[in-house]
């Protein structure tokens, strides 16, 4: 054979092997364990998106009653980049 041919097919033969070397090794589980591990990473995902967006509706239920508290009917919002937290009367920020 010429050297490029020998090249060529030790290049392939050694591309094949570490190619199933990998797959060997790096295979996912059994069909059980990975239907098992995708349900338990649902459930974590979704019981911390219901944690998260309980916790927003409680701020802004918060943020609603301070607002009520101080009389505050309108809430200025400034176009200024980086914008600015909304003022009570006062002048205090309410963030």
């Amino acid at each position: 054979m010429e050297d490029r041919t020998w090249d060529r097919l030790s290049g392939l033969l050694v591309g094949a092997s570490l190619g199933f070397l990998a797959g060997v090794l790096l295979a996912p589980s059994a069909g059980q364990d990975t239907r098992s591990n995708l349900a338990r990473r649902t459930r974590d995902t979704y019981g911390q998106l219901r944690n998260n967006v309980t916790e927003i509706g409680r701020n802004l239920v918060s943020r609603g009653r301070s607002l009520l508290k101080n009389n505050v009917t309108e809430i200025e919002i400034r176009e200024e980049e980086g914008g600015t937290a909304p003022e009570e009367p006062g002048g205090e920020p309410l963030a």
